[in-house]
């Protein structure tokens, strides 16, 4: 966890699709997406790193919500 604390939640990762996927054209009507992150007692500061990067990542136009289901954490979350 303390490790965790030292990365900075919005970060540059490098893109390690492949070429094949990079040129890929996608339809322009496709479906908004929910994304469910269930979690238990992870770190915050873990949980706000995903959240950063899945803003980032996706078009906003595809996200529809992100929904944080807890799954019994007693670290006090």
């Amino acid at each position: 966890e303390f490790v965790s604390q030292l990365i900075p939640f919005y970060r540059e990762l490098p893109d390690v699709r492949k070429g094949s996927c990079l040129n890929q054209v996608y339809p322009k009507d496709l479906p908004k997406v929910t994304v469910i992150l269930s979690f238990y007692n992870e770190p915050f500061t873990m949980l706000m790193r995903t959240i950063y990067s899945i803003l980032k990542r996706s078009p906003p136009e595809l996200l529809e919500e992100i929904i944080l289901v807890d799954d019994a954490s007693d670290n006090g979350l």
